[in-house]
């Protein structure tokens, strides 16, 4: 008689069907592009209460570098109120999206952002990281561009890159100014040097 003796670590998406989430998300991706709930408050850093907790010096991720390709001409070429609409609403739509993979943003780089998605499990947070890094492309080409094309402005393209493996958690700064926690390693380069030679509209992994 087989018996397993630990249990398995199964951590589904917390979203069904990705091509449902983002038609939902078309009337508030419309709003914030207009100007009309571009706030987002975030009330917790969920991230930061990840890593405060990890006590091990070297631990597991998937990191995801993801980039918004072609901002500096979009800045150059757009009114102020209509680039930081757009590269707002990516950002927070991403921010919302990400989680519902299990996975944290880490920061973001001015218009495109580093998330993580951590260890026990770690073939489930590839397998989750893929999902969600599909899914961030729908939610481009099906929910934001459509949005932006209905209001006569520029359409939008990301390219995404990944990796895996170890990398430390450490804290940086000083407690004399400002202090918080961060992922350091080669993992963390990789990811952004094999998303900047991904295409564009892809993911490099």
């Amino acid at each position: 008689e087989f018996m397993l003796k630990t249990q398995p670590n199964i951590e589904p998406p917390l979203i069904g069907d990705s091509g449902s989430y983002v038609v939902g998300r078309r009337s508030e991706i419309r709003s914030s592009l207009t100007g009309i709930s571009l706030a987002n408050d975030a009330s917790r850093d969920t991230s930061k209460e990840y890593l405060d907790k990890l006590i091990a010096a070297d631990n597991e991720f998937v990191i995801m570098s993801v980039d918004l390709v072609g901002s500096t001409s979009m800045a150059v070429t757009q009114s102020t109120e209509h680039y930081v609409a757009t590269v707002q609403t990516f950002l927070n739509e991403l921010a919302d999206l990400v989680p519902l993979f299990r996975g944290h943003i880490l920061k973001f780089t001015g218009d495109g952002a580093i998330a993580y998605f951590p260890a026990p499990s770690f073939i489930t947070k590839n397998d989750l990281a893929m999902d969600c890094a599909c899914s961030i492309l729908r939610l481009v080409q099906d929910g934001i561009n459509p949005e932006l094309k209905a209001l006569g402005r520029a359409e939008i393209a990301v390219r995404i890159g990944m990796d895996s493996g170890s990398a430390s958690v450490v804290t940086l700064g000083s407690v004399a100014s400002t202090q918080q926690r961060d992922i350091i390693g080669p993992l963390v380069s990789l990811a952004c040097k094999i998303q900047a030679k991904t295409p564009v509209g892809g993911i490099g992994v």
